[in-house]
């Protein structure tokens, strides 16, 4: 057991926890906390947790280094992992590391980027290029190990003191032992080549290879020494079970009081120069220019034994205890909560005041930070009321509204009740509270809305009013002095002593209405569908929500920061916009943010769940940071900072590489067997700070024509490359910054079968080509031989060719039933013959002609006999064909007949005798009792300004024909209108 600290140690950490939490604040509230260089209080760290549900082998971290690539190495007593930021990969005893067990108490990065693994039953082990190479183990447990200047390496190891074994040796035949019978835990080398050991027997210096005690007279006790740490400036500290000390010349002094009656276990310097100390079982500390810190931290893994600690690159702080491993780093959000001062953590409402303080209203009371202190504000004798809303006064009081207690007053220190429900109001539930320009002040219940006037009357306001609804949650004056009401149901203006309703029903069937943000000529509202923008001038409303590239849709405040961005609060974290792209999209001018940032649990908020329905729930202070109410503090995230997060040059590492599904084991230089049609590859960006949300882009050289973006992906995959020669080249971001320019690179060769080889294709080239030139000669000789027939056999088939073009000439030219010409002649006919006449003034006479109920001969007889009638009047027509008359079958029972240069008395005398003509033929060879008349219509050109008047006008004359008895000749005359005398029949 360890002994307890003494009565002055005590009061002095009494004394430091105190200054710890004022310094804290204060450097948290004054924005000097977020400089990348900034020295961060300690309790406003942000911390993270991991054990064997994460992965690790065991909860007992013994060991941690970083190698040269950026790997994070654990080791525990049930082997050691390396870890890249989203997944472990284990290593233990056996074959793959040649270690004789998986216990692991030392890890140490070489300089040349390897690493060296030490442990139990004096197991050695070295990893570089993915290859171990063990070494003769020692004759016990190693505690841990150390290089010198020269590359030697030492050992410390309990009972058995020091081994030292020469540089580039890996048997034992060369180990030298020192300090026999002490259990040696820590070794280190100072500046000068001095070596320190730590020991359960003192401290003990070792000088050109000779070891002895550190007396007493030194100033140092003898106590069990458990840590050591060389600082940057060549300090030499030491941890004892009784405080730390530091060499001082040949002296040794206590380092700080306050961890007199501490057990220190482990050290570390970091960046700027503070000094932690891990202890047994009070934590860790951390000493700097502003004092002794101590983590205090809800998490039952600080409270045990501290093993080890390390800095990586990105400035984050591990710490591996006995139960777990903790992670501490800089977050872009901060958050306070009880642990700072707060009377709770569930924190409904925040408000930044004119006079530079911030307002904390929860559900257990009443807080306001002030010049970086946390204030109690009580509340009498009265319990701490629960906190729904705040306002500020013109005369900088503050305005209250609880859940239960109505409107509370805070003025001249002194916390005071106003009015409740049997004072008049609604509800005792007070969710808003706005003072108007006129100094009325109006007050939003869960039961109705309530305005106090200056006069000190109060008039309530209900749905029986014109209010959408009675839940008020939240209220806002626009800059025409109108009040804005956001309900459960909806959003009312009131204007003009009466409520007028906004229906944004289209805006994806918004309804509740958490918050609004007044800018000139608009007004935003957060709802439960996405932000919504109301424009004065018109009333236009836009909206935007998931459509437009939102994550969320529930929206509870939106509040601008000083760089133009939106920061939108909801149930599942922070979303951050630009102004102008929210602007754009509610305009129409675009489809989708072009970019939206989304923060959590992962950005520092210990819990993403902002709070809503109360205002004001996120405010932004006389610093610029952004204040958020959420279910655990109130976080915090200072804008101008996020940059910062992204400027972490990354590093991305090939993890592994399939071809065909089978991994290989080099990573660089790979050769791919000849078919390989699928090849994988896996890598990591090894960032601890946001490594889910890394981004990568790849690109295959030879393959790829520019960078492809991977987003969070973490592989990338080809398939049906061809073979050749490539380069694999990725590289990794953090979402806050830009591509660093750093990537990694890896060659591959993709082998071709004998048949894809350029030697094999040339060859097969040749061949083919002499190939060719015999067949060609060959060919050659019997295309001679066959000259002669096929020029005969050619003459042949052209004639036959000729005959049957001619055929097909007929067929697209000839009716194929009675073998007059088609329409298709009939209308080229008719068209040259109408232009002749036109450009040479001479008549052109056109005759159509239908045989008369032809319909019943077909149903009568049948179509067959229909058929002949056809024919046989076509043969009539060509025994009566008249010279320059052009005959044609124009369709069904009609025909057509031209008359080139005779006018239409003249075609309708040539028309009569072919009537008669047609009337007396026999038939009866066709069928018994079958005769046979027709109608014609005539008419010239001269009453036809084109070809299809000609046309129309004929088979008018056909119509009427046929409407006047049938069996006729009837020829059209021109006139304004139809009459018998207009026909010459």
């Amino acid at each position: 057991m360890y002994k307890r600290i003494g009565i002055f140690a005590a009061y002095t950490r009494i004394l430091f926890y105190g200054l710890t939490l004022f310094y804290g604040l204060t450097m948290f509230l004054s924005g000097t906390a977020w400089a990348q260089d900034a020295r961060i209080p300690l309790s406003e760290y942000f911390f993270e947790t991991w054990s064997t549900k994460d992965g690790l082998p065991h909860n007992s971290i013994n060991a941690i280094a970083q190698t040269r690539e950026g790997y994070l190495w654990f080791g525990t007593w049930e082997g050691f992992a390396r870890y890249n930021g989203q997944s472990f990969r284990l290593f233990e005893r056996g074959a793959e590391t040649g270690l004789p067990d998986s216990g692991i108490q030392a890890l140490i990065a070489e300089p040349d980027g390897g690493l060296l693994a030490a442990g139990a039953r004096g197991g050695l082990s070295s990893y570089r290029d993915d290859i171990w190479q063990p070494y003769a183990p020692a004759p016990t447990m190693i505690n841990s190990v150390m290089r010198d200047q020269a590359g030697n390496l030492w050992m410390t190891m309990p009972g058995r003191g020091v081994i030292l074994r020469p540089a580039a040796e890996k048997s034992a035949a060369q180990d030298q032992q020192f300090i026999d019978n002490v259990t040696a835990y820590r070794i280190v080398e100072d500046d000068n080549g001095t070596v320190w050991v730590a020991t359960d027997n003192g401290l003990y210096q070792v000088i050109d290879h000779k070891a002895a005690l550190v007396p007493l007279a030194s100033g140092l006790p003898h106590v069990r020494v458990f840590s050591l740490l060389v600082t940057r400036d060549g300090t030499l500290l030491v941890g004892t079970e009784k405080g730390v000390w530091k060499r001082d010349g040949q002296n040794f002094t206590l380092l700080h009081p306050a961890l007199a009656g501490e057990v220190v276990s482990a050290m570390l310097q970091d960046n700027q120069q503070d000094t932690w100390f891990g202890t047994i079982n009070h934590g860790v500390f951390r000493l700097s220019p502003a004092g002794l810190e101590q983590l205090n931290i809800d998490s039952g893994i600080i409270r045990n034994r501290v093993q080890v600690m390390l800095q990586d690159r990105e400035q984050s702080i591990w710490i591996g205890t006995n139960s777990g491993l903790l992670r501490l780093r800089r977050a872009p959000f901060i958050t306070i909560g009880t642990r700072q001062g707060l009377n709770g953590d569930y924190i409904r409402t925040v408000m930044a005041h004119s006079d530079g303080s911030l307002w904390v209203g929860s559900s257990t009371g009443l807080n306001r930070i002030n010049n970086g202190r946390v204030e109690q504000i009580n509340w009498g004798e009265h319990t701490q009321p629960s906190v729904l809303s705040l306002g500020e006064a013109r005369d900088g009081s503050v305005w209250i509204g609880t859940y239960t207690d109505g409107l509370l007053r805070w003025k001249n220190g002194q916390l005071t009740a106003v009015l409740r429900q049997n004072d008049g109001l609604p509800s005792n539930e007070i969710r808003s509270i706005i003072t108007d320009s006129q100094q009325n002040l109006w007050i939003g219940t869960a039961s109705g809305l309530s305005v106090w006037r200056t006069d000190g009357t109060i008039h309530n306001y209900t749905a029986d009013d014109g209010l959408p609804a009675g839940f008020i949650m939240a209220l806002q004056e626009d800059e025409q002095h109108r009040i804005w009401v956001g309900t459960g149901i909806g959003v009312s203006v009131f204007s003009d002593g009466k409520f007028h309703k906004i229906d944004i029903s289209g805006m994806d069937n918004a309804e509740y209405v958490f918050g609004f943000y007044s800018e000139p000529g608009y007004m935003w509202m957060t709802t439960d569908r996405g932000l919504i923008r109301y424009r004065f001038r018109d009333g236009a409303i836009g909206m935007v929500g998931r459509k437009a590239g939102l994550p969320i849709d529930k929206l509870f405040q939106v509040t601008p920061d000083h760089l133009g961005y939106f920061w939108l609060s909801s149930n599942r974290g922070m979303i951050r916009i630009r102004q102008d792209d929210a602007r754009d999209v509610v305009e129409g001018k675009k489809r989708k943010l072009t970019t939206q940032q989304h923060f959590g649990e992962s950005d520092g908020m210990v819990s993403a769940q902002a709070n809503g329905g109360s205002t004001p729930a996120a405010t932004v202070d006389q610093n610029g940071s952004i204040w958020i109410a959420t279910a655990r503090g109130a976080a915090m995230v200072h804008p101008e900072s996020l940059p910062d997060f992204g400027k972490t040059r990354l590093t991305a590492v090939i993890e592994s590489v399939d071809g065909n599904h089978k991994p290989t084991r080099e990573h660089d230089g790979l050769v791919f067997p000849a078919g390989t049609t699928r090849i994988r590859i896996n890598y990591s960006g090894l960032g601890y700070v946001l490594p889910t949300r890394i981004l990568y882009r790849t690109r295959l050289e030879g393959f790829d024509p520019q960078w492809i973006d991977r987003g969070n992906d973490t592989s990338a995959e080809y398939t049906n490359l061809p073979p050749g020669v490539y380069r694999f080249r990725v590289t990794a971001s953090y979402p806050y910054g830009e591509w660093n320019g750093a990537d990694t690179v890896v060659n591959l060769r993709i082998e071709s079968f004998i048949w894809q080889r350029s030697s094999f294709q040339g060859l097969l080239a040749l061949t083919l080509l002499l190939t060719l030139l015999l067949l060609f000669r060959w060919r050659l000789g019997l295309a001679r031989r066959n000259e002669a027939r096929l020029r005969d056999l050619v003459a042949v088939k052209t004639l036959a060719l000729q005959e049957q073009a001619e055929a097909f000439e007929r067929q697209a030219r000839e009716d194929q039933l009675t073998k007059l010409d088609n329409r298709r002649v009939f209308d080229e006919q008719l068209i040259r013959c109408f232009e002749d006449s036109q450009r040479h003034d001479y008549p052109l006479t056109l005759a159509i002609f239908d045989i008369d109920h032809f319909k019943q001969i077909n149903d009568r007889w049948s179509h067959v006999v229909g058929d002949k009638v056809l024919q046989t009047i076509a043969d009539i027509l060509r025994n009566f064909h008249q010279d320059a008359m052009l005959i044609a079958r124009w369709g069904g029972e009609e025909f057509t007949l031209l008359f080139p240069r005779m006018t239409v008395e003249q075609a309708a005398a040539v028309c009569e005798s072919l009537r008669l003509a047609l009337t007396k033929a026999d038939y009866q060879t066709i069928a018994d009792g079958l005769s046979v008349t027709a109608s014609f219509g005539l008419c010239d050109s001269f009453t036809a300004k084109d070809s299809q008047e000609l046309i129309r006008q004929a088979d008018h004359a056909l119509y009427l024909a046929k409407q006047t008895g049938r069996n006729k000749v009837v020829c059209w005359s021109d006139g304004s209108h139809v009459a018998t005398d207009h026909f010459h029949i």
